[in-house]
């Protein structure tokens, strides 16, 4: 069985509050699972480490993680704890995308791990993932204790001093944009498998639109079916056409209908935001941009 304090959900529910209030992100940590007496596993110390957020990922620093486990292993009997990676969808769907999907394939070098996935309306995902002697994941119940607060001036501090968000500058029509990162001190920080240096400009050119973070989730639902081959390259395709005929005619973007050897270099790596472009600011209809530009 497996319950998390009171304190600790409330926590983690601040720090996700916090970076969505300051930054529209998401925001990721760490926590600690220990084994009671009883064999249940008590959840607990939610922290945040120095990472970079956005909408649509969230990218730790991979020096402060090592730092944190070599702590953790001092502090605790490492035969009674197991680390438990946490990230927020904040408006977004508690759901397993493609990208957690690989961050939580980091931890398979061990007999079996945990990750949780929260949003702002408190839903959650918590997984089990059995790596050897076969691999086996399962959503489980977490017994959480308690009732989640607004985050404190506390929690917006440290997580003001703990992340950092792109930054985008753009023409009218969007074609002249450069992403900058708040501060000047960025190094190059991975999660997910993901170099955040190479970010696409398409992080918060949108505003707050719905339908942008609506696209986000269609296209990394719709790249994890292709990845696990239940749809084909002309399936993908005709799902994007369909979707942004009926979903996204009348925004200022559109999911880029990339050609088959494109998607395939991009689908493993590229996160979601790489296949949202820019409308040309005139309202063209989004079918003359399928296959990378004007049919």
């Amino acid at each position: 069985m497996f319950y998390i304090e009171k304190e600790a959900w409330k926590k983690v529910m601040q720090y996700a509050n916090a970076a969505y209030d300051e930054w529209k992100s998401e925001i990721s940590g760490m926590l600690i699972a220990e084994q009671d007496e009883d064999g249940d596993w008590d959840i607990h110390s939610p922290v945040i480490l120095k990472q970079t957020v956005s909408r649509g990922n969230t990218s730790l620093d991979k020096e402060e993680l090592a730092k944190y486990y070599a702590k953790m292993g001092k502090k605790y009997n490492k035969a009674k704890i197991k680390f438990v990676w946490w990230h927020s969808h904040h408006t977004m769907k508690a759901f397993w995308s493609g990208t957690d999907d690989k961050a939580i394939e980091e931890y398979s070098n061990g007999d079996w791990s945990l990750a949780l996935v929260v949003n702002l309306k408190e839903e959650y995902k918590f997984r089990v993932s059995v790596w050897h002697p076969i691999e086996m994941h399962e959503d489980v119940e977490l017994e959480i204790l308690g009732e989640n607060n607004k985050p404190t001036n506390a929690i917006i501090k440290e997580a003001k001093a703990k992340c950092e968000s792109p930054t985008v500058t753009h023409s009218s029509y969007g074609f002249n944009n450069q992403v900058f990162l708040n501060s000047p001190g960025h190094k190059t920080s991975i999660t997910n498998g993901h170099n955040v240096n190479g970010l696409n400009s398409q992080y918060d050119l949108w505003g707050e639109d719905t339908e942008w973070l609506d696209a986000l989730e269609f296209v990394d639902k719709l790249n994890d079916k292709y990845v696990k081959t239940e749809i084909v390259y002309d399936e993908w395709k005709a799902l994007v056409v369909d979707y942004n005929t009926k979903e996204l005619q009348y925004q200022s973007f559109y999911i880029e209908c990339v050609t088959e050897q494109k998607l395939n270099g991009m689908v493993l790596y590229a996160q979601p935001t790489a296949y949202l472009k820019q409308t040309n600011g005139y309202g063209m209809p989004v079918d003359n941009f399928c296959n990378g530009g004007i049919v």
